[in-house]
């Protein structure tokens, strides 16, 4: 195989990964406006994920736990600490954070595989 024609696979296969993630990803809200939009998978738990954002945006302590408000938070937080800051510091709503910073979050994780 050519160099040119590898370059040509890996292209193609790059595109279409990105195409089929945002298929995946967007799917969910293909009903609604994917900026106001809110990816349900699991919803319960997006939910709660949303939440430490928007805890975290509004600097409320960032070990409550979203729903009870305990102490005790089982939540991996560091990126929805992030949204907040990101929402803290720019004004955009966390769930168009969640939307674009996610996807250009998972576009990286594929384009460095």
């Amino acid at each position: 195989m050519t160099t040119g024609a590898r370059r040509s696979a890996v292209g193609g296969s790059f595109l279409t990964a990105q195409a089929l993630s945002l298929w995946a990803l967007l799917g969910p809200v293909s009903n609604a406006d994917w900026t106001k939009g809110f990816r349900a998978y699991f919803s319960n738990d997006q939910l709660s994920y949303a939440a430490i954002a928007v805890n975290s945006s509004q600097s409320i302590g960032s070990s409550a736990e979203p729903l009870t408000g305990t102490g005790v938070s089982f939540y991996p937080s560091g990126w929805y600490h992030f949204l907040g800051l990101v929402n803290n510091v720019t004004g955009v709503p966390v769930n168009l954070l969640w939307q674009v910073l996610g996807l250009a979050a998972i576009g990286i994780a594929i384009a460095i595989l």
